[in-house]
């Protein structure tokens, strides 16, 4: 299983952004919201049974 990526969110007076494991800015979003969309988007899908499966 490949390691889960670590994702924090930093929101600012402008934007939101999502920040990597490693400090590293992965995108900006205008609203918080987005962002936390964004970090689901990135989760790896997973069939019934709670095997991992790869399109």
């Amino acid at each position: 299983m490949p390691d889960k990526k670590e994702l924090s969110i930093v929101t600012f007076s402008s934007e939101t952004v999502v920040f990597d494991g490693k400090g590293d800015r992965v995108v900006a979003c205008p609203t918080q919201q987005e962002a936390v969309e964004y970090i689901r988007g990135q989760e790896i899908p997973v069939d019934r049974q709670g095997s991992e499966y790869y399109e």
